[in-house]
C-alpha cells in the first residue's frame, strides 16, 4: 500500500468534427477510413493519422492506424491509446455505428473531414520558470497560479546539428526547406506529476464518452468544489450510464494502454489519480494485465497482414511503425479484460480527504541532476540482498522500516479523512505550540507528546495531536529514505534537497516537506496548515505582465513558503519554482470528468 496526498492536475481532451483534407494514405485492402487529427498546442504540432475500418475477416485487423505522413514523429501514448481506444469502441457498438459516427473518405459530401482532438495540460505537468522570467515576474506562488492557461512549451531556434540527442527534453520539428540549417527546438521540462499518464487517461475518457460508450461526472470551468457525484446518465445511448460504471471502464482501458505504451505494468497509481482524484491506492496484480499485453505488443509489430513492411519488432518511438492493428482476437482479449466480467481486477481505491484547514504546496526544483533509473536501482539492490540472502536486522532494515512508516502514515490519514470533523476553524496560530522545528529540536523531543493542558478544546487536541504524528511519522521516513539510498547508491534525499526540506519545515505552520516519488533532486513537496484572509486586487501591473487579476484569498503560510525559496534560490544558486497544485478531494469533479471547456 502506497499512502500518498495527491496534488491533482488535469488534463483536457476535446473531440469535435473538423474540416480537413482527407487526401493521401491509406493501405489496399482497407475499404473506409477516417482521418484522425490530435492537436497538441503546448507542443507545437499535430499528430495526423489515418483510421481504417474492415467489417470482414479478409486477413486485414478491423481497425489499423497509420500516419498520413511519412515525416511525423512518433508518439507512442498518443498512437497507442487511440488504436486501443478506438477497438474497445468498434468491439462495443460495432463497425457499421462506428464508421457512421465518424467522417469517413467513403461519403461523397466528407471527403475533406476529419475527426479531431486537442490535448491540453495544466501548467504545474511543465516547468514555467523560462515563462516567468520572461515577463520579470517572481517565483512566487501568487505568480504561478495566476498565469495564462495551457501555457505553450517555449521554443528556441538552433542549428541543425545532427549530433543533438538530448531528446529527453527537447522535441526537434524540422522545417519544411530540406536546406533548413536551422531547426525548431521545443524546451519540454516536465515537473513529474504524471503527465503522460494524464494524457492517456483524458484521451481514453474523451473517445469513449464521445462515442456514448460511458458515461463520466460533469464540471463546469467555474465550479471549483463539488463534492457529489452523479451515478446515473438518462442517455439511453450511452452503454455504461453509471458514472460509477463509467469511470471503471475507463480506469482499466487507461491502466492497459499506458502500460502498453510505456513498455511495462507500473504501479498504475499516476492513472488512478487521474481517474479518482486523492486517495490511498493498493496497486493491481500485474497479471491481470499480462495476458493482453503480450499478445498486443506482438499484434502490434508482428502480425504479417498489417505491417508488411515492418517485419522486424521494431519498437523505436523515433521511427513510427508505419501500420498499427490488432487481429479480433487479441482485440475481444483487451475488451474481456477491461469489462471485468469476474471482478478480477484487485486495486483498491480508498477515498481520501484532508482536512480543510490543510494544504499542499509542490516546488519544481531546477539546477541538479537527477538519473532516471533511480527506483530500478533500489529495486535491484533490494533484489539483490533477497537473492544473497542477507540477514538484515529488522530495526535496521531501511525499506522494512519504510513500510512500517507508510502503514502509519496510511493510518493516520485514513483515520483523519473519515473523521466528520472538517476542523475549518483550525488556524496556524492554535498549531505553532506543536509544529517544531526540525533544525532546532532533535528527532526525540519531536516525537514528545503535545505539553497542552487546555482540555476544553477536544477538537483542537485532537486535531493537534494528528499534526504531530504526522510529522513524526513523515520524519521518520525522510531518515528511512536516506538511508535507503545510502545503502543503495542512489541520491534518493540528497543533501541540498534534506536542507531545502529542513529549512521549509522550519517555517511555523508547516507539518512536513520532503522528495516525492523516487526522490532525487528535481522536486519537493510540503504539506502545510492553512493562514488564509481575504485581500483587495493585486496591483494592476499583475494584469499588464500576463497575471489575471481579481480579488483573491491570501495564504499566509504558503506565501512565506515562497518568500523562503525565492531567498534559499538567491543564496544558494539553482531555482526553487512553486507550483500551482493544491490538494482535492476524492471522486467527481476531482478526478476524470467531462467539462464545458471551449474547443
Amino acid at each position: 500500500t502506497t499512502t500518498t496526498t495527491t496534488t491533482t492536475t488535469t488534463t483536457s481532451t476535446t473531440t469535435e468534427s473538423n474540416r480537413r483534407d482527407g487526401s493521401g494514405g491509406g493501405r489496399d485492402g482497407y475499404r473506409r477510413r477516417c482521418a484522425l487529427d490530435v492537436y497538441s498546442p503546448q507542443l507545437h504540432v499535430i499528430y495526423s493519422y489515418w483510421m481504417m475500418f474492415q467489417n470482414e475477416n479478409e486477413g486485414y485487423a478491423p481497425i489499423a492506424l497509420t500516419a498520413r505522413s511519412a515525416r511525423q514523429i512518433s508518439n507512442a501514448f498518443v498512437e497507442k491509446t487511440l488504436l486501443i481506444a478506438f477497438s474497445f469502441v468498434l468491439n462495443q457498438i460495432g463497425v457499421e455505428r462506428l464508421v457512421q459516427l465518424l467522417p469517413t473518405d467513403d461519403d461523397d459530401d466528407d471527403d475533406d473531414a476529419a475527426l479531431s482532438l486537442k490535448l491540453r495540460a495544466d501548467n504545474d505537468f511543465y516547468s514555467q520558470v523560462r515563462y516567468l522570467r520572461s515577463k520579470s515576474l517572481a517565483l512566487t506562488p501568487f505568480n504561478v497560479s495566476n498565469l495564462p492557461q495551457f501555457l505553450p512549451c517555449p521554443i528556441e531556434e538552433e542549428e541543425n546539428n545532427n549530433n543533438n540527442n538530448n531528446s529527453n527534453n527537447t522535441m526537434n520539428d524540422c522545417e519544411d526547406d530540406d536546406n533548413s540549417k536551422n531547426e525548431k527546438v521545443i524546451i519540454i521540462n516536465k515537473t513529474g506529476l504524471g503527465s503522460s499518464a494524464a494524457l492517456v487517461t483524458s484521451l481514453v475518457g474523451a473517445i469513449l464518452c464521445h462515442f456514448n460508450v460511458v458515461s463520466l461526472p460533469f464540471k463546469t470551468t467555474t465550479d471549483t468544489t463539488t463534492d457529489t457525484d452523479t451515478t446515473t446518465d438518462t442517455d439511453s445511448k450511452t452503454l455504461y450510464s453509471s458514472t460509477k460504471e463509467g469511470l471503471r471502464i475507463t480506469h482499466n482501458l487507461a491502466q492497459i494502454a499506458h502500460s502498453l505504451a510505456q513498455g511495462k505494468i507500473g504501479s498504475g497509481f499516476d492513472v488512478s489519480a487521474a481517474i479518482h482524484g486523492s486517495h490511498i491506492y493498493t496497486r493491481f496484480s500485474k497479471h491481470i494485465i499480462s495476458p493482453v499485453m503480450d499478445a498486443m505488443e506482438k499484434e502490434l509489430y508482428t502480425n504479417n497482414n498489417t505491417t508488411a513492411t515492418n517485419n522486424n519488432n521494431n519498437n523505436n518511438n523515433n521511427n513510427i511503425p508505419p501500420f498499427l492493428g490488432m487481429n479480433q482476437t487479441t482485440i475481444q482479449m483487451l475488451c474481456d479484460c477491461v469489462i471485468d466480467q469476474h471482478r478480477i481486477w484487485d486495486a483498491r481505491i480508498e477515498p481520501l480527504h484532508l482536512p480543510r484547514a490543510l494544504d499542499m504546496l509542490m516546488a519544481d526544483v531546477c539546477g541538479g541532476s537527477e538519473s532516471p533509473s533511480m527506483a530500478r536501482k533500489v529495486l535491484a539492490w533490494k533484489k539483490k540482498a533477497e537473492n544473497e540472502n542477507c540477514q538484515i536486522d529488522d530495526d535496521a532494515n531501511p525499506w522494512s522500516n519504510l513500510q512500517q512508516t507508510n502503514q502509519e502514515l496510511n493510518h493516520l490519514f485514513r483515520s483523519i479523512s473519515m473523521s466528520n470533523n472538517n476542523n475549518n476553524n483550525i488556524t496556524t496560530t492554535t498549531t505553532t505550540t506543536t509544529i517544531l522545528s526540525p533544525t532546532s529540536q532533535s528527532l526525540d523531543q519531536q516525537q514528545q507528546p503535545p505539553n497542552n493542558n487546555n482540555n476544553h478544546n477536544n477538537d483542537k487536541n485532537q486535531f493537534n495531536a494528528f499534526l504531530t504524528n504526522i510529522r513524526e511519522s513523515f520524519l521518520r521516513a525522510r531518515i528511512h529514505l536516506k538511508e535507503m539510498g545510502n545503502v543503495a547508491g542512489v541520491p534518493i534525499e540528497p543533501d541540498a534537497q534534506t536542507n531545502l526540506a529542513n529549512a521549509t519545515m522550519s517555517i511555523p505552520g508547516v507539518i512536513a516537506a520532503g522528495v516525492p516519488g523516487a526522490g532525487g533532486y528535481d522536486a519537493l513537496f510540503v504539506l502545510y496548515v492553512k493562514e488564509e484572509e481575504e485581500c483587495s486586487p493585486p496591483p494592476l501591473d499583475a494584469a499588464s505582465k500576463g497575471i489575471r487579476g481579481g480579488t483573491y484569498v491570501k495564504d499566509n503560510v504558503r506565501d512565506k513558503i515562497g518568500d523562503l525559496w525565492l531567498q534559499w534560490t538567491k543564496e544558494n544558486g539553482g531555482v526553487v519554482c512553486p507550483l500551482a497544485s493544491r490538494s482535492v478531494g476524492f471522486a467527481a469533479s476531482y478526478g476524470l470528468c467531462q467539462t464545458d471547456l471551449d474547443w
